[in-house]
């Protein structure tokens, strides 16, 4: 009983790792070998990136996180807002919204993008925009109130069938996720579908959580802790020391590939360890594979506008006289018998209107109805 009492000690003590900086030839190699892989294995993936328009992807600019970098990489094209302009920014086209932290949007803001989602879009947001998720899609993941040190923990699937993480976690290897300093530590509920956790995170901070999703309507919410841009790695096994070269079919990297050949020759794969670039194409793979799950889901149409109709003339009600536009018939009661019939242009005094029909006197003092529509103005 003592030793388990001293694990559990052991366990919710553990010190954060502050990992290891990627260097930029890392994020260059990983884009590149992500994108190589997809077009090897994926045809039709590939081929759609190829064609994606720039108005499907929509980045709405955040303070700390800057996915721009990781789309760029990825040869995704994109449009730009910040969270001010949102509501000036049209929808029409897009297919994947990323929401960037801090994620500051209004409420009128959080409404829309969750029209968007139930029409079939997908939204994907980072760290501290948690806060608008769960005030647009309730019960689906909240705060907890923690926030995280500068830290890296390991990361494994939690559902590793979820086609989101094709390519994530490559031979069952966990990777490395950074988390920044003050990142929101989040829960999701039993809705969600929980993707990416780490033991190490729980064990520090109270929940293990990585990355969840929600489908919401025809579309889809997906939440991850911390931020995609950067990330750091830990090099504790023996096989993340080692080169990327030499770690290459345990990674499923594309050694077939004119990619791999043109980084192989410059001595890149040789350079970079395993670990470092493990960690950089678990992040990239991961949104790309977002990004192209939200191309192939299938967008309704937004409801057509209701048309507009123009407001009937008002028909007058007065002591004054108003013409006829036609010959007509004096009926008793609306809709009854013709008592008389009434020359085009004779000046009627109009006493009420009462469903299409005006109660009417005319200069010789027979009274009577008539159609609403026979009277004209002065």
């Amino acid at each position: 009983m003592r030793y388990l009492i001293a694990l559990c000690v052991v366990a919710t003590c553990l010190p954060a790792q502050t990992g290891e900086g990627l260097a930029e030839e890392t994020h260059s190699a990983a884009g590149i070998l992500v994108l190589e892989r997809l077009k090897t294995k994926d045809r039709g993936g590939w081929d759609l990136l190829r064609r994606c328009p720039r108005s499907a992807v929509l980045l709405i600019d955040g303070d700390h996180d800057h996915s721009d970098q990781v789309l760029r990489g990825l040869r995704i094209p994109f449009r730009r807002c910040v969270p001010r302009s949102l509501a000036r920014t049209s929808l029409s086209g897009v297919r994947l919204v990323i929401l960037d932290c801090p994620g500051r949007v209004t409420p009128s803001d959080g409404r829309r993008l969750r029209r968007f989602v139930e029409r079939g879009g997908t939204l994907l947001s980072t760290d501290w925009a948690v806060e608008a998720v769960a005030r647009a899609f309730p019960g689906m993941v909240s705060w907890t109130g923690r926030c995280t040190t500068d830290d890296v923990v390991r990361v494994t699937p939690t559902d590793r069938r979820h086609p989101l993480l094709a390519g994530v976690f490559p031979s069952g290897r966990a990777a490395t996720w950074w988390l920044e300093n003050r990142s929101y530590v989040f829960t999701s509920t039993r809705m969600c579908t929980p993707l990416i956790g780490s033991r190490e995170m729980r064990a520090r901070y109270g929940s293990g959580e990585i990355a969840a999703t929600l489908r919401v309507g025809r579309g889809r919410v997906v939440h991850v802790v911390s931020h995609l841009y950067l990330q750091r790695a830990i090099t504790t096994h023996r096989w993340e020391r080692r080169s990327a070269a030499a770690e290459a079919r345990a990674l499923d990297l594309p050694r077939g590939s004119n990619g791999y050949a043109e980084l192989a020759r410059k001595g890149v794969l040789k350079r970079v360890r395993a670990g470092h670039l493990h960690a950089a194409i678990s992040v990239r793979q991961f949104l790309l594979n977002v990004f192209l799950e939200a191309l192939r889901r299938p967008v309704a149409p937004r409801p057509p506008r209701p048309p507009v109709h123009p407001a009937p003339r008002p028909v007058p009600t007065s002591s004054t006289f108003e013409p006829l536009v036609r010959a007509v018939g004096l009926r008793r009661r609306p809709g009854g018998e013709v008592q008389v019939r009434l020359n085009r242009g004779l000046r009627i005094r109009v006493i009420k209107v009462h469903d299409g029909w005006a109660s009417v006197v005319t200069p010789a003092g027979q009274s009577g109805w008539v159609e609403v529509g026979v009277l004209g103005r002065r």
